[in-house]
């Protein structure tokens, strides 16, 4: 698996969400992370391993953006805090997930997905590693990242 993997992992997500919650995703370029730290108020992740090797798909949104994705998926409103946003989002990642190995040609085994809710939070991920990310909106205010963290080899 490589870094451009991210691009079908973002398909995906684009997907999910029209599929999911009837919303339009706008992706932007990917860039290169380095060593900046993943910071978000909502995120979830999944441990992937292709190839023999191990990498990490990362979703963090901004607080705003998650209450929204939850109540769209959902039908409730809620507060950041409230249990149902972060096990909406840890539901999205799962399915983009799932969707990606359908689109991809690698094939993968994947982890459940585990999520985190704190304020402006450090995701962790494979320190030494390569990371991807595409942020993303809906409207103009919604915003959320995909990332992909490739164990260093």
């Amino acid at each position: 698996m490589t870094s451009d993997y991210i691009r079908i992992f973002a398909r995906a997500l684009e997907q999910t969400f029209q599929d999911m919650l009837g919303v339009d995703l706008t992706s932007e370029e990917v860039r290169e992370i380095g060593a900046e730290a993943i910071r978000a108020d909502v995120s979830a992740s999944v441990t992937l391993k292709a190839e023999g090797q191990h990498a990490l798909v990362i979703l963090t949104f901004e607080a705003d953006a998650a209450v929204d994705a939850s109540h769209l998926l959902t039908g409730e409103r809620n507060t950041v805090d409230h249990p149902l946003v972060a096990d909406t989002v840890r539901e999205l990642l799962n399915i983009t997930v799932g969707a990606a190995q359908r689109l991809g040609t690698s094939r993968f085994q994947f982890s459940l997905p585990i999520s985190v809710l704190g304020k402006d939070h450090e995701v962790s991920g494979f320190r030494h590693g390569q990371s991807v990310c595409i942020p993303m909106h809906w409207e103009s205010s919604r915003h959320l990242k995909l990332y992909l963290n490739l164990q260093s080899s």
